[in-house]
């Protein structure tokens, strides 16, 4: 049985694909909770979003932890080519770009994101050349795929994501060194 604190950070994600606007008494009246009985939890609507982020972040390093191990011990090859199986083999909305969803947070919300998911992202250990630009261009369309998801803009369908995957593979076998 999820803890209360996870059933808050639920509920926050319901509202953010429902489209509704995410404040304390909106999430405290989704969970049955007293706005105090919210703050216990969450002081703040920031700390609220915060947690947020780290719940979906979680979620996709938990998938990604599944296909490559620990993120320190995987290739940069290996950690983007699951990061780009992931964003075209998942549905996304709006929560996985929660990030975005309250303008005067962005800063703070965009910081905690690119925190967590550095590990996976990031290409310092990849020399600048070809096979960093093939891993970026990867990594790249992996993220046009999630954002049009999310935000609902262009979505890939679904029967060419197959193709763009085979695409992706020959990028990511030239990025081998």
């Amino acid at each position: 049985m999820p803890t209360t604190r996870e059933q808050i950070l639920d509920a926050t994600i319901e509202l953010l694909r429902d489209g509704r606007n995410v404040s304390l008494d909106a999430v405290a009246a989704d969970v049955g909770l007293t706005k105090a009985g919210l703050i216990h939890h969450f002081r703040f609507k920031q700390d609220l979003m915060l947690g947020v982020i780290e719940h979906v972040a979680d979620r996709w390093i938990e998938a990604l932890q599944a296909e490559v191990g620990d993120a320190a011990g995987a290739s940069a090859t290996s950690r983007i080519g699951a990061y780009a199986r992931l964003a075209l083999q998942r549905q996304h909305d709006e929560a996985d770009i929660a990030m975005l969803a309250d303008t005067r947070l962005r800063g703070a919300l965009t910081e905690r994101w690119v925190e967590q998911m550095r590990p996976w992202i990031q290409l310092d250990d990849v020399p600048p050349g070809p096979e960093r630009a093939a891993l970026t261009t990867v990594r790249l369309i992996a993220d046009g795929v999630w954002f049009d998801d999310a935000a609902n803009v262009f979505p890939v369908d679904l029967a060419d994501r197959p193709a763009i995957q085979a695409l992706i593979d020959i990028l990511l076998e030239r990025s081998l060194p």
